[in-house]
């Protein structure tokens, strides 16, 4: 087993993971774990995978199906509640993004409330992906969550990226960033495009400036910024 990035500190409690050394993506044998910050002794740990342990109150936990918010104190669970699949995700202040996989290898996103574990909205509406693209959360604040659609990029006129009010889902913009997003700060999503990095408004998807021959990616096999969209579907 190996430590992972830390997922958040709480007060004096440091929230970070334990992981296999392999491209397991079953999350069987990854551990959450609630550290005291000053001395490193393991307070509680979960066998879980970590989706967000940096914001809010709660730290969100998968394992076998089940979403789960947990005290960042004790470990104990807050709430828990089922997902159509255990297969990563990503978070907001407000929301946990879950993908809801199909058959034909797509998948919807849904959005669960942080505080109660209520399902909030599902995108696309109806819950079905068009053309087996399989819909991921990249990044996302209180306002707005963007959503990449992975298998849209053969066309290159539809569009590969939504921009969705994180209350209610709907469609707020589109944008192509055909090599994906690397990552996001403060309304700009950072995207790698045939050599050049651009800097794309959440608000309204058009390109605030690009920079050729410039890259946010890193050579160490992966490493890859926490909001960087990772396509991972269920086996079997």
């Amino acid at each position: 087993m190996a430590p992972e990035a830390f997922g958040g500190l709480h007060g004096d409690t440091l929230i970070a993971t334990r992981f296999p050394c392999s491209d397991d993506l079953e999350y069987r044998d990854h551990d959450v774990l609630g550290l005291d910050v000053g001395t490193g002794q393991v307070r509680w740990r979960r066998n879980a995978h970590l989706l967000d342990g940096g914001q809010g109150t709660k730290v969100l936990v998968t394992r076998g199906g089940t979403l789960s918010a947990l005290d960042t104190e004790t470990g104990e669970t807050d709430w828990s509640t089922d997902i159509p699949a255990d297969v990563g995700g990503n978070a907001t202040p407000d929301l946990a993004l879950v993908p809801s996989p199909d058959t034909d290898g797509g998948a919807a996103v849904v959005a669960y409330a942080r505080s109660s574990g209520r399902r909030q909205w599902v995108f696309p509406p109806g819950g079905v992906p068009l053309e087996g693209r399989w819909n991921f959360a990249v990044a996302g604040d209180r306002r707005r969550v963007v959503v990449s659609s992975y298998g849209a990029r053969s066309d290159p006129s539809v569009p590969d990226h939504h921009v969705l009010n994180a209350r209610t889902g709907e469609v707020m913009a589109t944008f192509n960033a055909t090599a994906g997003v690397r990552g996001s700060m403060a309304g700009t999503l950072f995207v790698d495009r045939d050599g050049t990095l651009s800097a794309i408004s959440t608000a309204t998807g058009t390109t605030k400036w690009e920079r050729p021959g410039v890259s946010v990616r890193t050579s160490r096999r992966g490493s890859v910024p926490r909001n960087a969209p990772r396509a991972r579907r269920p086996h079997g």
